[in-house]
């Protein structure tokens, strides 16, 4: 009795997806897409606690799968009065989402910087570490991140993962380049990371408010013209290496300037 009552169940889910109740969008990322995708129990229960006007939907995915904190976050959604869908399909079985028992459903914004401090990334090719620099500037109070590139997207589900959702508490914006970033702020003191013979120990320069803090490509780093229009800096480094990841460097360099 059990196992068909199961059955009917799941065959319940799958004739709602099918009917167009439970749509597909939230498995699939789409760019061009007003929604955006956030996934796994932990980041769900840190954005409801930080910020729950964000989340409009949640997902819990029947895949026997008990993360840490997932319980939490049902409960929180609840009590917010958020929508909860089960979805009892196996389609996470074909996917990647078979590690994570929720997702969260959520409406992009037009996303735009503010007056002060401000860090940014120029052709920043790993998701992750972008993430990671975000996290970091969340944790430091820094809430302006530009990223410098052709095409870049804020909301990719990578980004806001490794982010751990506080790419919803800090302001991310696109240029195209350096120059259409200084147009828009002129008057911020413009320090660059470069691994330069003519570049100051970070712990030396002069620190002035209203700062702007440059880092480049995870592998050839800021191109020269940066140089010319900003501060240069170097982090030292004592041991036998001869860079430093890019979440790693720009982590110890905002701290730098916000201690």
């Amino acid at each position: 009795m059990a196992n068909l009552i199961r059955l009917s169940v799941v065959k319940l889910g799958r004739a709602l997806i099918n009917l167009g109740q439970i749509d597909n969008d939230y498995l699939e990322y789409d760019p061009e897409s007003p929604y955006g995708i956030a996934y796994g129990a932990t980041l769900i229960r840190e954005v409801l606690l930080r910020n729950p006007g964000i989340i409009d939907t949640i997902i819990v995915m029947d895949n026997n799968l008990h993360e840490y904190f997932s319980e939490e976050a049902i409960e929180l959604a609840s009590k917010l009065g958020k929508e909860i869908i089960h979805d009892y399909s196996d389609r996470l079985l074909r996917k990647n989402w078979r590690n994570f028992s929720i997702l969260g459903k959520y409406r992009k914004w037009e996303d735009h910087l503010e007056e002060g401090n401000h860090v940014v990334l120029v052709n920043p090719t790993m998701r992750g570490n972008i993430g990671n620099v975000v996290r970091t500037c969340a944790a430091l109070g820094v809430n302006n991140i530009a990223v410098i590139a052709e095409s870049f997207d804020s909301f990719l589900p990578e980004v806001i993962r490794t982010s751990m959702g506080t790419r919803f508490l800090v302001h991310m914006e696109r240029f195209s380049d350096i120059q259409e970033y200084l147009e828009r702020f002129p008057n911020n003191h413009r320090y660059a990371f470069m691994l330069d013979k003519t570049a100051e120990r970070l712990d030396a320069v002069e620190k002035k408010e209203n700062w702007t803090l440059f880092f480049g490509n995870e592998t050839v780093g800021l191109p020269e013209e940066y140089g010319q229009l900003c501060k240069k800096v170097y982090i030292e480094i004592r041991g036998n290496v001869d860079s430093l990841n890019l979440g790693v460097a720009a982590a110890i360099g905002i701290n730098a300037f916000t201690e």
